[in-house]
């Protein structure tokens, strides 16, 4: 329901404020002018992407009593290879729509789980340094807006376009060959590697968004843009912890949780003497979870539920290609 309060009370004033620059300027919508070729336009994209993902639960549902870190794991250093492929144009040059696909594979990673028995990850006695160099992640958006055009064929122009939009978005995370580099007598491993880790987590990112468009023609042949987008919505995570005996599988615990996000992209599009346009493009995406429940559900098929102190995501892309309008 914050989402949708969010999306009522701001999305209008977006609008209201293209609508008086347009009257402003004297510029008509979006008519005949030099964007209007892009009636229909797919583009594909490859590009290298870095993720890194945090999160931590307490010791009890209500955070208050000691430790309030009682575990916590980071996936850093994420490197991937992305694919991206996006469908956008005008309907009747009165209506702007995007839809973009992004599929990323995996390729180097590193994790670390550390379990604390004081307050503010202290006295900790449990950490093992694992591999992360497996996994999927994926981004799934579409939008529609009213675009907004100043200028004419002569000068520079510029597009603005208010956008509204839903969106998905999906980490899937490895832990293998583990080892412990500290480690506690009795309750973990013996320092160094041990064998057997396989554990995976998931982490999904869904819900409506708000966003503009700025589309700006340098020159005849170029056109940056720069997309900003706020995200509100919901999180939730499934780990399988492989190793544990006591935890049932292939769903040994989740999170969920209220979440937002802000993604910022700046694309290059540039001309060619062919049937498409090279693209140059840089995302930057920052999402948090706020506090929120972690189920964990046992082999005896007994639920044990504490608190979801905080989850942490953030990814940049950097990618080329090429667009074709169709």
């Amino acid at each position: 329901m914050q989402a949708f309060r969010f999306l009522s009370n701001y999305y209008p004033c977006l609008l209201l404020i293209a609508w008086i620059l347009n009257l402003y300027s004297g510029a008509a919508i979006a008519t005949e002018q030099r964007f209007s070729h892009e009636t229909s336009v797919m583009s594909y994209q490859l590009g290298y992407r870095n993720d890194q993902l945090d999160w931590n639960i307490a010791s009890d549902p209500s955070g208050t009593f000691t430790p309030n870190i009682l575990s916590e794991l980071t996936w850093e250093e994420v490197e991937s290879v992305q694919l991206r492929v996006d469908f956008s144009g005008l309907i009747s040059d009165l209506l702007f729509y995007r839809v973009n696909v992004a599929v990323a594979s995996i390729q180097k990673g590193q994790n670390q789980d550390s379990d604390y028995n004081g307050n503010d990850r202290s006295l900790e006695f449990s950490r093992s340094n694992n591999n992360a160099s497996s996994g999927t992640l994926s981004d799934y958006s579409g939008a529609i807006g009213i675009p907004f055009t100043f200028g004419d064929n002569a000068a520079t122009l510029l597009r603005v376009t208010p956008l509204v939009g839903y969106s998905y978005h999906s980490q899937k995370f490895s832990m293998t060959d583990g080892v412990q580099t500290v480690a506690t007598s009795g309750l973990t491993p013996d320092l160094g590697p041990f064998s057997g880790l396989n554990s995976s987590y998931e982490a999904e990112w869904y819900g409506p968004w708000l966003g503009i468009e700025l589309k700006l023609g340098v020159t005849q042949n170029i056109d940056i843009s720069l997309v900003l987008e706020h995200h509100e919505g919901d999180y939730l995570g499934i780990g399988n912890w492989n190793l544990r005996s006591d935890f049932q599988h292939p769903k040994s615990f989740e999170h969920v949780a209220d979440a937002s996000g802000d993604l910022v992209s700046l694309n290059m599009a540039i001309v060619s003497d062919y049937a498409w346009n090279w693209l140059f493009s840089i995302q930057f995406q920052s999402w948090q979870a706020d506090s929120g429940i972690d189920t964990v559900f046992f082999s005896d098929n007994t639920v044990g539920v504490t608190r979801l102190n905080e989850v942490n995501w953030q990814a940049i892309t950097v990618s080329l290609g090429f667009a074709i309008p169709f």
